[in-house]
């Protein structure tokens, strides 16, 4: 009879094939995730960021609101940016990915993409002898070809330890660090002290809180990395210029429209009630 509390055993390790359909899921969901932090980004970076649209609030009868809504995304925008550097086993985030990119298998499929690539073009029609191409042209080729795939595969095999060179060192920083205890403290758990304040305190370090600007720090170092693991794993070009430009513009828009000052307005109270010619959305 298995003993109780024993730990539970390990689950086994994932094939190939396995990995290959979850890494192309786990890779949809961190461009999702990364683009919600661009978007919540934006919508905060005015309210946050420039004084000539917070102090318009300063004393005014919107302030608790607009205090609220800032505090509100940027705390949306953090959540974002902690799914995206999630370290569960089961995580849809970038560490998972940067985890399969360690494994030899991975690499070598990846590598062998690559160098396909390049060695197979002596066999296509264009290089047929039907359009005057002989053996010993296609030769002449694939040797070329050879050494253009040894090159693609030096710069794969670079990129991805880069990579998790990036991911970890930035696991291992003070800004993720921060990040973890504001989403552990404040947001999540609302505990008084997190496990990661305490074990840095008995090493007698102090965890720095988030302030301003570190969530567009921490989104300068993630973007980045989505860009180049998306490309080198699955050849996929993914951007976020168009759509940090379009929500900026949506955001001030917004932010410039919004006034603190009391308007003439009605209360819910004063509103006549909902008569069946209006219609209420009762089926």
């Amino acid at each position: 009879m298995a003993r109780k509390g024993r730990q539970r055993e390990e689950e086994p390790e994932e094939d190939l094939a396995t990995i290959k359909e979850r890494l192309q899921a786990v890779l949809d969901q961190v461009i999702q995730d990364a683009r919600q932090a661009v978007v919540l980004g934006q919508i905060n970076r005015l309210p946050s960021t420039e004084p000539r649209v917070y102090k318009r609030f300063n004393k005014t009868h919107a302030g608790r609101i607009f205090t609220f809504m800032r505090t509100e995304t940027l705390h949306l925008q953090l959540l974002a940016l902690t799914r995206l550097w999630d370290q569960g086993d089961r995580a849809m985030s970038i560490p998972r990915a940067v985890g399969w990119l360690r494994r030899e298998d991975v690499l070598d499929d990846i590598v062998a993409r690559r160098r396909a690539a390049f060695e197979r073009r002596a066999d296509e029609p264009n290089f047929s002898d039907a359009n005057g191409y002989t053996e010993e042209d296609r030769a002449v080729l694939r040797a070329n070809d050879r050494v253009e795939a040894d090159r693609a595969e030096a710069e794969a095999r670079a990129e991805a330890e880069r990579l998790c060179r990036e991911a970890q060192a930035y696991l291992e920083g003070p800004l993720h660090m921060s990040l973890k205890v504001r989403r552990h403290r404040v947001i999540a758990h609302s505990l008084e002290i997190t496990d990661q304040e305490i074990r840095a305190q008995r090493r007698g370090q102090v965890i720095d809180p988030i302030r301003v600007g570190d969530e567009e720090d921490i989104l300068a170092i993630t973007l980045p990395l989505v860009v180049d693991i998306n490309r080198l794993a699955r050849d996929l070009h993914v951007g976020f210029d168009n759509i940090r430009d379009i929500w900026g513009v949506y955001a001030e828009d917004y932010w410039l429209r919004f006034s603190g000052r009391p308007k003439k307005r009605r209360r819910l109270a004063d509103l006549p009630p909902i008569t069946r010619e209006d219609g209420d959305g009762a089926a």
